[in-house]
């Protein structure tokens, strides 16, 4: 759970698929035509994350290892 980083926007969920890849994860989002909002980067804990919008304008994230 994270603080509300803007009170303007009303609090939600963003799901998380698990990947072997982040870094093939990005270049799957961006080759199927989605977006790619933010990463990869890493997180605590050591996996990292891709946040990404899909081509109908759904949001989700990705989590797993570097990977290349």
């Amino acid at each position: 759970m994270m603080p509300i980083m803007d009170p303007a926007r009303p609090p939600s969920w963003l799901t998380y698929f698990g990947v072997p890849s982040a870094t093939a994860a990005k270049d799957a989002i961006e080759d199927a035509g989605g977006f790619v909002m933010m990463g990869p980067h890493e997180v605590p804990g050591g996996d990292w994350i891709v946040v990404g919008i899909d081509p109908q304008g759904a949001a989700f994230g990705v989590v797993g290892p570097q990977g290349n």
